[in-house]
């Protein structure tokens, strides 16, 4: 016969039960961080492609458009994030935007001055080529005929 001793389960559960709720705060940090991080991706990556839109613009209208943008989609999509920095390089030949920010989680789940502490930083990198239309078009003409007089010394027939 077993003998069974009266609050042994208590006993278990206490000290089985606060590791079984800081695997649960750890995930749930973790699909919030996941969360985070692709709302920042989209965020930046809509940024970048604004470029196509205002291609033949001048560099500093090209920057207010893609902060505008970049700036809408953070604004009420990020979850227990808070300043959320946004930078953005508009040159001749691209545009990249760079987006950093760190979740706030409690000092239980990242101990300050812990290697944990680094785990909850976002630094998201986006950049996209600046093209203009008329330049592509110029670029595929002069391709064209290069094309054709290679094709001509050659004896090549090219069909059109």
């Amino acid at each position: 016969m077993k003998k069974y001793q009266r609050g042994s389960f208590t006993v278990e559960t206490a000290l089985i039960m606060p590791i079984v709720l800081m695997v649960i705060l750890i995930v749930f940090f973790f699909v919030l961080y996941m969360y985070n991080r692709s709302v920042m991706q989209n965020a930046a990556y809509r940024g970048v492609t604004q470029v196509f839109y205002y291609s033949s613009e001048s560099n500093e209208y090209i920057k207010e458009e893609c902060s505008r943008v970049v700036l809408k989609d953070l604004e009420n999509s990020l979850v227990g994030v808070k300043n959320a920095e946004v930078e953005i390089e508009v040159s001749a030949d691209r545009v990249e935007i760079t987006v950093d920010g760190r979740l706030n989680v409690p000092e239980i789940i990242s101990p300050k001055g812990t290697v944990f502490e680094e785990l909850w930083n976002y630094e998201i990198y986006a950049k996209e080529a600046r093209y203009n239309p008329a330049e592509i078009i110029i670029k595929g003409q002069n391709l064209e005929n290069i094309v054709n007089e290679f094709t001509l010394k050659e004896g090549m027939d090219v069909g059109s």
